[in-house]
């Protein structure tokens, strides 16, 4: 199995939520197919798209597609729900991949996503990061967002195809993000480097938790399998380092 990414275990959780247990399921955007093999449990009937198959070959794992957002080749009509993490920034015309994500899913049919936020520190971090060449993903994604949205931009990207279930925020980590901004910048130029080791000593001082949380938590019971499920609604979403969408095709 591949290798999990950093704090995927918030996001399994949405995705177990909205999973459906029967039809078709398109991981768009699947990369090494890390979600598709967790959620196989689940629902087997997963597909995964990618522009390039970076996956192991696996027999008993998810069947693989070869293929872009911005042009699916797949059926209308014919996909029950699709996820797309972290992809969608990346598509410089993501209108478009939003009319392909519509055009495939079935009526009522759900799309879950994830974007970065523009109005929190993160995207400044991010930019940053890739400025200076110390992004932590810059070995696979050497290449700048297009995209940081907004909730008017999310809404105006779906408006009239979709309505929006759900908004939420995850990952509020700024601390612990900036340290090892300024750690990995220290490590690449040897004459900031005992500038920044005192630096970060005070940010390690002042930054003891790596979440910061709203008090709004509530509990959702599953009742397709009777588990229970503590979703984190936050007020302040706008401020986290990604916002997780789950719409519906009107």
């Amino acid at each position: 199995m591949s290798a999990p990414p950093k704090n995927y275990r918030e996001l399994l959780s949405w995705l177990e939520y909205y999973l459906p247990r029967t039809g078709i399921i398109l991981d768009a955007g699947c990369g090494p197919g890390f979600y598709a093999e967790h959620l196989k449990e689940f629902n087997e009937n997963i597909i995964c798209l990618d522009f390039a198959n970076i996956q192991k070959n696996n027999e008993v794992g998810p069947r693989f597609c070869l293929g872009s957002i911005r042009s699916l080749p797949i059926k209308s009509n014919s996909i029950d729900f699709i996820y797309c993490l972290t992809v969608l920034q990346y598509v410089e015309d993501d209108a478009n991949a939003m009319n392909e994500f519509y055009r495939v899913l079935k009526p009522k049919g759900k799309l879950l996503i994830t974007v970065p936020t523009r109005r929190s520190p993160f995207w400044l971090i991010r930019e940053m990061e890739i400025y200076f060449g110390v992004y932590p993903w810059q070995s696979s994604w050497n290449i700048r967002p297009y995209h940081y949205y907004t909730r008017k931009m999310i809404g105006n990207l779906v408006e009239n195809k979709f309505a929006i279930i759900e908004i939420s925020g995850y990952l509020y980590n700024f601390f612990p993000r900036l340290k090892k901004f300024f750690l990995n910048l220290a490590k690449k130029n040897r004459y900031l480097k005992d500038f920044f080791s005192k630096f970060i000593l005070l940010l390690k001082r002042n930054s003891k938790t790596e979440t910061l949380q709203s008090k709004s938590d509530y509990i959702i019971t599953d009742k397709k399998n009777n588990k229970i499920r503590k979703r984190h609604i936050s007020k302040i979403s706008d401020l986290s380092y990604h916002y997780l969408i789950v719409l519906e095709k009107r």
